[in-house]
């Protein structure tokens, strides 16, 4: 666990700093592009391409497709993405232990693409991969991981550094999920887990923050 964060600390101060960065206001619930829903009144845009970090706090949600080219998406509370999420070759994503990440729609994944699962990922859709297996990484904390998708296309990344692979389908029968028999879970392992609730209730089209319900 310890190497885990710090190789995602080491990630982050690979990071040009200079570059601005942003986050997004805590203990509030507002839209990706809305400028007041950013710590100093200025949305990220949809296309994100600097060497930084966005931070997400609070509930966000994204009634469009978000891609980030360059730069770091770090998920600490609550994104919901009524849409695509794509990374090109050089950007990355980071799941907190106490996020959660939705995606209804698409996650697309470049070459060279690190995604860390520490909370959950949801993707109704494909997780579309089109680099190397033997580039970049998408690892959990824990297993079985807390990531649930529709099904995946492409090569998944294979490396175990930082974690354990999330497309490992060759774990001891009590780390995987019952439906996909891997790490990862299908949206159909979603049943009886901590974030069934909220996730019904986005389907739903309600929103009422998960905050919390990991924090035992």
């Amino acid at each position: 666990m310890k190497f885990f964060y710090l190789c995602f600390l080491m990630l982050v101060m690979t990071l040009d700093l200079s570059a601005q960065a942003y986050t997004s206001n805590d203990n509030y619930t507002g839209d990706w592009s809305s400028d007041s829903s950013w710590q100093g009144g200025s949305s990220p845009g949809v296309t994100y391409n600097a060497d930084s970090e966005v931070l997400v706090l609070g509930e966000i949600s994204s009634a469009v497709d978000l891609f980030f080219s360059k730069g770091l998406l770090t998920v600490r509370d609550t994104l919901v993405i009524y849409g695509d999420l794509g990374f090109g070759n050089n950007g990355d994503l980071y799941v907190e232990s106490t996020g959660v990440l939705i995606v209804l729609g698409d996650l697309n994944v470049g070459n060279k693409v690190d995604i860390a699962a520490g909370g959950t990922i949801i993707v109704t859709g494909l997780v579309n991969f089109t680099g190397s297996a033997n580039q970049g990484s998408f690892v959990s904390t824990e297993t079985p991981s807390q990531v649930y998708i529709g099904g995946y296309t492409g090569k998944a990344p294979v490396s175990d550094d930082g974690g354990t692979a999330v497309f490992n389908c060759d774990l001891p029968e009590d780390e995987e999920h019952d439906y996909s028999e891997c790490n990862y879970g299908l949206i159909d392992d979603i049943e009886g887990e901590d974030i069934e609730d909220y996730y019904k209730d986005i389907i739903c089209g309600d929103s009422v923050s998960p905050k919390g319900i990991f924090l035992e």
